[in-house]
């Protein structure tokens, strides 16, 4: 748990949302019921095709649910963050060196929508996580949004640009979070968030939501708010506009 209602202290970095565009604050009762949809979590399958995927969402219809998906460069912290989220009882695979995530992994939520997580892509189109994240994000209008993860320690490199502009063309929604915040010195983090920061406010980025996390899988901070962020997309639950801190509201069911 992490904001007001964390039991442990709140590390330097925390204060740093405050420079986000905008940052997700929800109340307890939110985060309590989040938590109530990822403790119901089960793991579906791994799947490297879409013909593979769940019944379900191999295409558009009536028993089709919702999906967020994970993306991002190897060894960003993709797993960690599901793995951060999910009861421990749950198959999550997690290692120290890139590569680990071979397949799309679904995992059902509450029974209400499926978190993805995918391979991480690299610069040569050809390699099979990259044909995995095509098979995922084109022509699926099942997907909801898109967690774009970054290492904060790395900032944005050119390469996660060109697959921002990959969203953009497959017309997906995608929001920005930072990962392995615990781990990055100060002029690392104000880095990145500033490079964040210019592709939110940019008007040639439509498909980017406002709102950016800061998170430590490995210190338990920032999950929390993710979560109820996830369900809020993915519309198994609503925020209300009051829980929006800054100027903007969210694009989301509202109360």
């Amino acid at each position: 748990m992490c904001g007001p209602y964390a039991k442990h202290a709140v590390p330097w970095w925390w204060a740093m949302r405050y420079t986000l565009p905008q940052y997700f604050s929800p109340s307890k009762p939110h985060i309590d019921r989040a938590k109530k949809f990822f403790n119901r979590a089960e793991y579906t399958l791994g799947s490297p095709r879409r013909v593979f995927f769940p019944e379900s969402q191999r295409e558009e219809g009536p028993k089709a649910l919702p999906e967020i998906v994970v993306m991002g460069q190897p060894n960003v912290g993709k797993s960690s963050i599901v793995r951060s989220m999910v009861h421990e009882d749950v198959k999550v695979i997690v290692a120290t060196y890139k590569g680990t995530t071979k397949l799309a992994h679904f995992y059902k939520i509450g029974f209400r929508f499926f978190l993805v997580d995918i391979p991480g892509y690299e610069e040569d189109d050809k390699v099979m996580g990259n044909t995995i994240m095509r098979e995922v994000l084109q022509r699926r209008p099942m997907v909801k949004s898109v967690l774009f993860l970054v290492d904060c320690r790395g900032g944005l490199t050119d390469l996660e640009q060109y697959r921002i502009q990959h969203l953009e063309q497959y017309h997906v929604p995608y929001t920005f979070v930072v990962t392995k915040c615990d781990r990055a010195s100060e002029w690392q983090l104000t880095r990145t968030v500033r490079q964040i920061n210019k592709i939110v406010d940019s008007p040639w980025h439509v498909r980017c939501h406002r709102e950016v996390f800061l998170t430590s899988a490995k210190e338990q901070i920032g999950i929390d708010e993710l979560m109820v962020y996830m369900c809020a997309r993915a519309g198994a639950m609503s925020v209300k506009k009051t829980e929006i801190e800054k100027e903007q509201s969210l694009t989301i069911p509202i109360d």
